[in-house]
């Protein structure tokens, strides 16, 4: 609710809401009026609506029978869940309400908003880019919720999440309809076996048009109107529906007893300055509790250790004395142990007693395996200062413990010294963890501009990646080179499909497929697109083409052959390795053109002149830049006189000796490069066709 809005007037702004809806879905075709057509749940009448206040008042006591509940039910009591959505449909929002209603926090602790969104990174950006888990009880039933990313960049969470529950929620924004993560996420669930809760959310907002939305869910999806259900996270209609279904809808996790041999699986990680190393794990069978000696059962010659410490997150943790039972979403850790160190997401813990028999023991069924991601862009992460290299190293440890999708390996170049070497998967996903470095550590870093893996074949038949333009072969040794491709599902309103195909053409793009009645309103677009032109700046292209309306979703396609070429940054004739880009030979002139004109407005002014200079393999020169270097006037001794008067061969005498002091400079001398040289080789500049 927003703030100085009276109970009486979100009632009357929902209710007018709900009576535009209806007019809409009964004016959406005669057959639908001919069979009364889809109305409101009555859960949304405000008869039928229980009052929130009503169930907040007391969140600690709350809290306290949640965690009653989490020691004592049996498995066929629980429910593990997630929230899935496309970015912006109001996961965290509705998070926060089912927190709200369920009674785990109060009005006062959910009046800042999105309260699983605990990262600094994620209030300042607005977005979701880690998957939080609470455990709450509804109705003699304890929910475990997962609130994940929307965007496709932090799909790795989304996965892991579906990996540690039997359900989703699947939100539909009803202002904007079914989107492109929304197909994603939704082939994500069907394919993990999850049972799927279909909901509208967003319908207090004058431009929801659920007759819109039911229409696509049911033609893209195959959903049935009347199994959609309709809430408002901001007002809290329809919500106890939602969760009601949940515990109807989905199934609880496959039957186990205390006495069987413990199988946990492991969800997620991170580092505390305090405890160490900490898990969120899925009991999948028996019970863990503190004190068990557990090991990795995958992870070949792992030590054991004692768990310290096991209970549930509410979102605040919540010991449990009796520990985790069969079906649980809860924390474990031990405290300084280094077999807690190896852990991983998706590894299994046992008991050390139990290792050889814990596994055949249960059925394959109860323990999903994802395929870890592959990284698609990469970038150089140095310090400034060489000896922080070892804090960075810590720093980077730790942060890449909490974000198992980066992959990581250390690196040394000559101009930047000691750092690592990243893979991420997508621009977003770089800038949010290079972030985090610099939030959570205290890190000051140098990072590179990001590059896609090519793969190059030699004139010797050798084969090789290469992840920077440094590892890039020379031109004459080259046979071929490959670059991967995405295949591009877009969709975007019908007035917007022109200008962004004409964008996606001057990306290299390829039309694979076009559905032009996709919902009558809106148009789908598949494309194949090569990789690096996917991560170079095309969601602001697209959200700017389309007015913010259009998304997309990004899918790995075999790679092609194609022209590559390396483009050099050459500063004062010296090649600046950690500057050099690869990119296609129709592009090395235009995009050499922007890297120099940025660097000219980059780099500082020296005491001599810098030429900066773009050139293809280091050879052919295809744009350059000049600074000019600060000149100190040494004809003047003050007081408004110059020296020797009117004698030009004294003055041209001081001027020529300044000169070839500049010139000894320039040999010597090197450029000092910030983090804002590195920005500017970032391609975000428009496209030529």
């Amino acid at each position: 609710m927003r703030r100085g809005r009276t109970d009486a007037a979100c009632r009357a702004a929902w209710t007018g809401a709900r009576r535009a809806a209806t007019r809409l879905l009964r004016g959406s075709g005669e057959s639908r009026r001919a069979s009364g057509g889809p109305t409101p749940p009555a859960s949304l009448t405000m008869t039928t609506t229980t009052t929130t206040k009503t169930k907040t008042t007391d969140a600690a006591a709350a809290r306290d029978r949640v965690a009653e509940l989490a020691a004592r039910c049996a498995s066929s009591q629980v429910r593990n869940f997630v929230v899935t959505a496309h970015i912006d449909a109001g996961k965290s929002t509705l998070s926060d309400r089912l927190l709200n209603v369920t009674g785990n926090l109060s009005a006062k602790d959910t009046s800042a908003g999105q309260v699983l969104d605990t990262l600094r990174v994620e209030r300042e950006r607005g977005i979701t880019v880690k998957a939080q888990t609470a455990t709450m009880q509804w109705r003699g039933h304890l929910l475990n919720l997962i609130d994940t990313p929307g965007h496709t960049d932090f799909s790795f969470e989304v996965l892991r999440s579906l990996a540690a529950c039997e359900g989703a929620v699947l939100l539909v924004d009803s202002t904007h309809g079914v989107e492109a993560q929304t197909m994603a996420n939704h082939r994500f669930a069907v394919e993990a076996g999850l049972a799927v809760v279909p909901c509208l959310t967003k319908l207090d907002l004058k431009t929801s048009d659920p007759a819109r939305c039911l229409a696509q869910m049911e033609s893209i999806f195959g959903i049935p109107e009347h199994q959609v259900l309709w809430t408002s996270a901001r007002t809290g209609e329809g919500v106890d529906a939602l969760l009601d279904a949940v515990v109807h809808r989905v199934p609880p996790p496959a039957p186990s007893t205390d006495g069987d041999a413990l199988l946990a699986s492991v969800v997620d990680l991170w580092h505390d300055q305090y405890k160490g190393v900490v898990m969120l794990v899925v009991v999948r069978a028996g019970r863990l509790r503190a004190g068990d000696r557990v090991v990795l059962a995958d992870v070949a010659g792992a030590e054991a250790f004692e768990v310290k410490e096991a209970g549930v997150l509410l979102p605040q943790a919540r010991a449990l004395a009796e520990g985790l039972g069969p079906g649980r979403c809860g924390y474990m850790f031990a405290v300084n142990v280094r077999g807690a160190k190896d852990a991983y997401i998706g590894a299994r813990v046992v008991r050390a007693s139990e290792r050889g028999r814990a596994a055949a023991a249960i059925p394959a069924a109860r323990f999903r395996v994802f395929d870890r991601p592959k990284p698609t862009v990469f970038a150089s992460v140095y310090p400034i200062d060489a000896e922080d290299f070892d804090d960075l190293r810590r720093s980077i440890t730790k942060l890449a413990l909490n974000d198992s999708s980066v992959a990581l390996k250390q690196e040394s170049i000559q101009a930047l010294g000691q750092g690592f070497r990243a893979g991420f998967l997508g621009t977003l996903h770089m800038e949010v963890f290079v972030q985090r470095l610099e939030d959570e550590f205290g890190a000051k870093i140098i990072c590179t501009a990001p590059s896609v893996p090519y793969t190059v074949e030699k004139k010797s038949g050798e084969r090789a990646v290469c992840e920077n333009a440094a590892q890039l072969p020379e031109h004459a040794e080259i046979q071929r080179v490959f670059e991967p491709m995405s295949v591009l599902t877009l969709v975007t309103p019908v007035e917007c499909v022109g200008a962004i195909m004409e964008a996606l053409q001057a990306r290299r793009g390829r039309m694979q497929r076009v559905d032009p009645s996709f919902d009558g309103a809106r148009t789908r677009l598949v494309y194949r697109l090569p990789w690096q032109e996917a991560v170079s700046g095309l969601h602001d292209e697209v959200k700017a083409l389309s007015s913010g309306f259009a998304s997309y979703d990004l899918r790995e396609a075999p790679e092609e052959e194609a022209d590559i070429v390396r483009v050099d940054v050459l500063l004062n004739g010296e090649r600046a390795e950690p500057l050099s880009i690869m990119c296609h030979r129709s592009a090395a002139e235009a995009r050499g053109r922007r890297i120099a004109l940025r660097l000219k407005e980059t780099i500082p002014p020296q005491v001599f002149d810098v030429a900066i200079q773009a050139a293809v393999w280091g050879s052919r020169v295809v744009a350059r830049e000049s600074i000019r270097g600060v000149r100190k006037d040494v004809l003047s001794i003050g007081g408004g006189k110059v020296v020797g008067g009117g004698d030009k061969t004294r003055k041209m005498k001081l001027l020529e000796r300044q000169k070839a002091g500049k010139k000894r400079l320039k040999a010597v001398a090197n450029v000092q490069l910030s983090q804002d040289a590195f920005l500017a080789v970032l391609d975000k500049g428009p496209r030529s066709g």
